[in-house]
């Protein structure tokens, strides 16, 4: 038999400074704001290193009340005498602002699985284990189920403290997130609207002539973090109740950026002021908005302007408040891959000696997504028995070519606007010189068959494929993974 104790322990923060604020019934902690025992006990639940809280027991942390000597720090509470005589009992929270005590400290307990099991330990309570437990073998007393992991009994559920555990977690959800120390903002340089970055310090420079650093503040992105506006169309059944279901689709996603700049000096506020005009001027051609809102690629939506922008004065200093409301006809949010002009991702897929080849493509969004496909220069037109085609077999869709090309022109087909062009390049010994500047660019949609399937990608791994191609002759598919909310 192998017998193990639980003790309950008593400690003093005695490294934690105090600090009444005001006649407030509030306190600060290392910089934090506390201003109940609710907060006090989440507070404590999060320290780590400085104090003599063994984390790994915060879920068992329960308030004490206050004492005026921090020298009970790390010691075991033998009766209700030893945690009286250091405790303050006519002393709570509350009073702490009408007191005329100066140096306080805040007193808490918890309950830890010391081993092996001191007879001399207060408060313990014997626990008969299995002899020669195997690996993973449990042992049930009262609500605590115990595991053995091979050289020790540890705790694996107890029903006892779930209700403990949910109050903790409740009450962190509910207390006030303390902002930055000093600079009380997040510039994180995280929205970025047509080249113009926004939540930064923008130091001056030669080309934008500020005379002190410039902050851009965002405060919200309305319509950005939620689902756009649905259409569903209503279909009244003729001699029955109700109306038919019927598929519908999203809609345009109205977006209002809404925050400020601030100057240092009033003359530089007419620069910030014309920088943001300049990037927000999306009339004749749009431009990306693009938010980092995971680590990775930021998330982008091609907007323009959507009514008139308001930039109003706020002070004597230059500070300028703006909305700016924006409207993206594709209401996706892409990954815009930062190494690419465009943001695409992309597979190529070169025909092997019979004309084939495969590859995978992960959409990591939530939502179907559109391609963009590069036909191979020069392409041969393949017989009437056999086209050649692109399919995505995950989605059972095939998009087959008719006709060939020019050996200095190539068909590329984009599914999100389904339209099929021929564009010629300037081309030296098979080689494009410049895939920005195209020499012509005519319909080529009669290219296609008729009725092909424009391919799309859905959430997760689709297997793509090509057949009936020249060997050697390479097609490549781009792609952006999207998110509809």
């Amino acid at each position: 038999m192998a017998t193990y104790g639980i003790d309950k322990y008593v400690y003093v923060l005695a490294n934690t400074a105090v600090e009444l604020l005001g006649t407030s019934p509030t306190l600060r902690l290392d910089d934090s704001v506390i201003a109940s025992d609710a907060e006090l006990i989440t507070y404590l639940g999060d320290l780590s290193g400085d104090t003599p809280l063994d984390t790994s027991a915060t879920e068992n942390i329960q308030f004490v009340g206050w004492s005026l000597s921090n020298t009970y720090a790390s010691s075991a509470a033998s009766s209700a005498a030893d945690l009286s005589s250091v405790v303050l009992s006519s002393l709570n929270f509350s009073d702490l602002s009408s007191s005329s005590v100066t140096n306080v400290y805040p007193v808490f307990q918890y309950y830890s699985v010391p081993a092996p099991y001191d007879s001399a330990s207060p408060e313990a309570i014997d626990i008969d284990f299995p002899e020669s437990p195997s690996i993973n073998d449990t042992h049930t007393i009262g609500k605590v189920t115990w595991k053995w992991d091979g050289t020790a009994w540890d705790i694996e559920s107890d029903l006892s403290t779930s209700q403990e555990t949910e109050n903790k977690l409740v009450r962190k959800a509910l207390t006030r997130l303390p902002e930055p120390f000093l600079s009380g903002l997040k510039l994180a340089e995280d929205i970025e609207i047509n080249g113009l970055t926004l939540n930064k310090i923008e130091d001056p420079t030669v080309a934008n002539g500020y005379s002190e650093p410039v902050i851009w503040v965002v405060e919200d992105i309305d319509g950005w973090w939620t689902l756009p506006d649905s259409e569903v169309p209503d279909l009244p059944r003729g001699w029955g109740d109700g109306s038919y279901d019927a598929v519908g689709r999203f809609a345009t996603r109205n977006i209002t950026l809404t925050g400020s700049f601030l100057t240092q000096s009033p003359d530089d506020a007419p620069l910030a002021r014309n920088a943001l005009m300049n990037a927000i001027t999306l009339i004749k051609t749009g431009g990306w908005l693009k938010v980092q809102e995971t680590s990775g690629n930021p998330r982008a939506a091609y907007v323009r302007l959507q009514g008139t922008p308001l930039i109003a004065s706020v002070n004597a200093r230059g500070r300028h408040a703006f909305s700016i409301g924006l409207k993206a006809v594709d209401p996706i949010k892409y990954e815009f891959v930062d190494s690419d002009p465009n943001g695409y991702n992309y597979l190529t897929l070169t025909a092997a000696g019979d004309g084939t080849a495969t590859g995978q493509i992960n959409n990591t969004g939530n939502t179907e997504v559109p391609v963009i496909i590069e036909f191979p220069l020069g392409m041969a037109t393949p017989a009437s028995n056999a086209l050649s085609y692109v399919t995505n077999t995950t989605r059972s869709e095939y998009f087959r070519i008719i006709t060939g090309t020019d050996s200095d022109t190539r068909l590329e087909a984009d599914t999100y606007n389904r339209e099929v062009l021929e564009v010629q390049y300037d081309v030296v010994g098979g080689v494009i010189q410049d895939e920005d500047n195209p020499l012509d660019v005519s319909n080529g949609r009669a290219k296609a068959e008729v009725l092909p399937d424009w391919i799309y990608l859905s959430p997760g791994v689709n297997n793509i494929g090509i057949a009936n191609f020249t060997s050697g002759d390479v097609v490549k598919i781009l792609y952006r993974s999207g998110w509809i909310g």
